[in-house]
């Protein structure tokens, strides 16, 4: 029976799905806004099997002797050397650096600063946002065979962490201040006000364009001498502009 329901079926005239051209389904997620994710930027090799595969496969350009590999590392951040195994011809080439950060910038020392390199500085904020100190990121590093684990706790951590505090804290403040002028602009139904106010917390104006000259009394009977507070004395109003 289900043979021949089937056979039925496929007697039956019916009408082909139209295709769907290319364009229409660019089209499709440009309305959509569908967001393609970026290609990675970085992989974890195993050294042994990059090394061994580069000896076999590679030769010096100049004498097509063998080369000799060396993985050159500043923290995290990795980069290749190769160098000819003849002495008489001594040919070098190094890999391009790893990618750069623009946490400050670049001198001309020659100098490889763990900073320098965005690889290093990507770390220390993962294990900042979870929480994770130095120790945790030493652990890490060990767990993954990364190298430079036994430095990150004592040295590394310390160092990325004190040059990107200051910028944190920069990004941190106006965060803060983007969302407190949003939550006045919410409070305040006057707009003349709101921007008055507005440019009174502007750093960039030399002074306030406004000030409230209140004049508060202390209720308090203490006489203030030095760094003592001697009660008992009559009050004496203070003047406290705010």
């Amino acid at each position: 029976m289900s043979d021949s329901s089937m056979d039925d079926d496929d007697d039956g005239e019916f009408e082909p799905e139209p295709e769907s051209s290319d364009e229409d389904d660019s089209e499709t997620e440009a309305d959509v806004g569908i967001v393609t994710k970026p290609p990675a930027t970085r992989v974890t090799l195993e050294v042994d099997s990059l090394t061994k595969m580069t000896y076999e496969l590679s030769k010096c350009p100049e004498c097509k002797g063998p080369i000799d590999i060396e993985i050159k590392t500043t923290c995290i951040a990795s980069h290749v050397k190769a160098a000819c195994l003849n002495v008489d011809c001594g040919y070098i080439l190094h890999s391009d650096p790893p990618a750069p950060t623009t946490i400050h910038k670049k001198s001309n020392d020659n100098y490889n600063r763990n900073t320098d390199y965005a690889v290093n500085v990507l770390y220390i904020l993962g294990m900042m946002c979870n929480g994770g100190g130095c120790s945790e990121a030493a652990k890490m590093l060990g767990l993954l065979g990364l190298p430079n684990d036994t430095t990150m706790e004592g040295r590394s951590f310390h160092i990325i962490e004190e040059r990107i505090g200051p910028m944190i804290r920069e990004l941190a403040d106006e965060i803060l201040l983007e969302n407190l002028i949003e939550e006045v602009g919410f409070s305040i139904d006057n707009q003349s006000d709101f921007e008055t106010w507005k440019r009174s917390i502007d750093p960039t104006v030399a002074t306030a364009p406004y000030q409230n000259n209140v004049t508060l009394e202390s209720i308090v009977p203490v006489t203030q001498l030095g760094s003592k507070r001697v009660p008992g004395t009559p009050t004496i109003p203070h003047p406290v502009t705010l």
